[in-house]
């Protein structure tokens, strides 16, 4: 149970929070105590604190430590350079007069504005391999524009996770991680795996444009 508590403990104080936003009034006890052990970060801390606690020797610990900071600095450097590219372009665009002339080209030429996030969230995924990164870039691109554009936080959303998870290919982490553990070779992985996702992000877009066609988002 030690082993699952790091991955569970965090799942479980972050979807009490949400829940407790839903059915407990905003100054009750319970609530203000979850507001704080399962906001994200203190969550993941705590998630940290014990998958830290099971490692037994000093020595590993020690080693441990710095691993996971040099891991951790590794993997995440990306996305924070990312996101914060992005929000600072995303405010830039605030002050220019791209946000009119982009919704200006999709009702000229009569494009769903749906379509926007979708691309962006395609390209951020291509050029980085990162579904993360493409998410991230489709949001901080389109937030300005969604007044213009007539789209809701969340269909923006959605769709650039359905742009993001579009078309994995070999600059992709986890397309290793699935042809080393498909033992695929390469070409074949590449058509494969590559058109599963190409199958699952064009099928995920289409839910998307129905759930905002009918107003669901």
């Amino acid at each position: 149970m030690s082993s699952y508590a790091p991955i569970l403990v965090p799942i479980v104080l972050i979807s009490a929070q949400s829940v407790s936003r839903l059915f407990l009034d905003e100054d009750h006890i319970v609530r203000a105590g979850l507001a704080y052990i399962g906001w994200p970060v203190m969550a993941l801390s705590i998630g940290v604190w014990l998958a830290y606690r099971n490692i037994r020797t000093p020595e590993h610990r020690k080693a441990a430590t710095n691993g996971w900071v040099e891991d951790g600095l590794r993997v995440s450097a990306m996305i924070l350079v990312v996101t914060g590219l992005g929000g600072s372009l995303s405010e830039i665009l605030k002050g220019t007069p791209a946000v009119e002339a982009i919704a200006g080209f999709f009702a000229a030429y009569g494009l769903p504005s749906i379509l926007l996030p979708f691309v962006i969230g395609i390209i951020g995924n291509m050029i980085t391999g990162s579904t993360t990164v493409g998410v991230i870039t489709a949001g901080a691109l389109v937030a300005p524009m969604l007044g213009s554009l007539a789209l809701s936080p969340e269909a923006a959303m959605l769709s650039g996770a359905s742009g993001s998870v579009i078309i994995k290919y070999v600059n992709s982490s986890y397309f290793w991680i699935c042809t080393s553990l498909s033992r695929l070779p390469v070409n074949d992985a590449i058509f494969g795996y590559g058109g599963a996702t190409l199958v699952g992000g064009i099928a995920s877009f289409a839910a998307v444009c129905l759930m905002w066609a009918v107003g669901l988002v």
